[in-house]
């Protein structure tokens, strides 16, 4: 019986071996969204997190990452002091901005991580695209641009002046 644990957990381990266990070590997330005098942009502290990705098998992928919710940024302290309040993102009772994987996929060279996304403490069903590059060190350069809207997370309310969604373009590198 003690054989056939031993032999059981050597076989999950080698399972994993192709996988790569990675840590996010840099990258940024900027946003940018419509309102009535143009375009707001602005970006969030660096990004931290896990993930395990190996582009022979995509299905393997865990992604586990999230920003830091007062890290947000457009250089207009007041806007941004409004936008950490309790009318848009409360970072006070929601301190991050999460994404967690639940499976990923890849077609034509890009990669669908599907999964939920945390804001606000409103956790929702998402797929992001994202892109893969390996480094010459062995770890990967990972980009994504998607849109998601504020409203679906409670971000504040529907008005005239402010558009509803937010386009967002990451960066990151895993190693």
């Amino acid at each position: 019986m003690k054989l056939l644990g031993l032999l059981a957990g050597l076989l999950m381990f080698a399972g994993q071996a192709g996988a790569q266990a990675t840590r996010v070590v840099s990258g940024s997330t900027l946003f940018s969204i419509k309102y009535w005098a143009g375009t707001c942009e602005g970006k969030f502290g660096p990004i931290n997190g896990t993930a395990q990705f190996d582009p022979a098998k995509p299905e393997a992928t865990v992604i586990d990452v999230y920003v830091t919710a007062n890290t947000f940024d457009t250089d207009n302290n007041m806007r941004d002091k409004d936008v950490k309040g309790d009318k848009y993102l409360n970072v006070a009772a929601h301190p991050q901005v999460r994404f967690r994987s639940t499976s990923v996929t890849e077609k034509d060279g890009t990669y669908y991580a599907k999964g939920t996304m945390t804001i606000k403490g409103v956790a929702k069903p998402m797929t992001i695209p994202f892109k893969a590059r390996k480094n010459a060190d062995g770890g990967y350069a990972i980009s994504s641009n998607f849109t998601l809207n504020r409203l679906d997370f409670g971000v504040g309310k529907s008005t005239a002046t402010l558009k509803d969604n937010v386009s967002l373009s990451i960066t990151a590198t895993i190693k």
